[in-house]
């Protein structure tokens, strides 16, 4: 069996490999964008495990150990720290310190979504982005009604709160700026409603934005948006 403490860099790693049938220690660098690193892993035969402490832009480096059959255990990164004895740190020390761990049997293995639950976490995440990025024109547009005397709040996104929106008397650029945030904003209610499995209708839409707003969730039943909810400002997944 191959034992891989891995220090994982964006364009390169620093291992340190032992062969626990014949106690033979390697110790390399493998730069990532020449292929180096891919080579190295699809030239190992047998079992292999590779630890690597937690960090991000990892996607890429557990689907190819993946593909290639080599496990991967990914580590909590506060408690590998912690175990250092010796604080001065180096690629080779923190790469032969993983590998240590785990002949060990003391590394701080944590739990990892599987690659399609974390492919649906981008479904979550973009359509955060384009709830705050919607909420972002809202506030445009409550202001410029508000510079106007009207005060709607969440009722100006009615169909009625949109047609007084709509007839305020304003100059050429400050019409031409209302008329480029309400197109935003039913972009943004539409592409939000799509992703909650709700209407497209900009009257639905502006609906179902106010109603969003007002709750801090979305109510669509596109799989994977019932595991989650919205706490504190974020998206947390259950």
């Amino acid at each position: 069996m191959m034992i891989i403490g891995c220090d994982l860099h964006t364009r390169y790693q620093q291992i340190a490999m032992l062969d626990t049938d014949t106690g033979e220690l390697v110790e390399r660098r493998l730069e990532h964008e020449s292929g180096e690193a891919r080579a190295f892993y699809a030239g190992l035969a047998g079992e292999v495990r590779v630890g690597i402490e937690a960090t991000g832009h990892t996607h890429w480096f557990e689907a190819m150990l993946a593909e290639l059959g080599h496990e991967l255990w990914m580590g909590d990164a506060a408690k590998i720290r912690a175990s250092v004895i010796r604080k001065q740190k180096t690629d080779a020390r923190d790469a032969a310190h993983l590998l240590d761990l785990l002949r060990q049997d003391r590394f701080p293995k944590i739990w990892r979504p599987s690659p399609a639950e974390r492919d649906l976490r981008q479904l979550v995440w973009h359509r955060q982005k384009l709830v705050w990025m919607r909420g972002a024109v809202k506030n445009q547009l409550h202001a410029l009604a508000m510079g106007e005397g009207v005060c709607r709040k969440k009722k100006l996104f009615t169909a009625k709160g949109r047609k007084e929106l709509e007839g305020l008397a304003l100059g050429p650029w400050a019409s031409y700026r209302r008329q480029e945030l309400l197109r935003m904003f039913d972009e943004l209610a539409a592409a939000t409603a799509a992703g909650s499995g709700g209407g497209t209708s900009r009257e639905e839409s502006a609906a179902g934005g106010a109603a969003d707003d007002a709750s801090g969730s979305g109510t669509g039943d596109v799989a994977g948006f019932r595991a989650h909810h919205w706490s504190g400002g974020t998206f947390r997944t259950q």
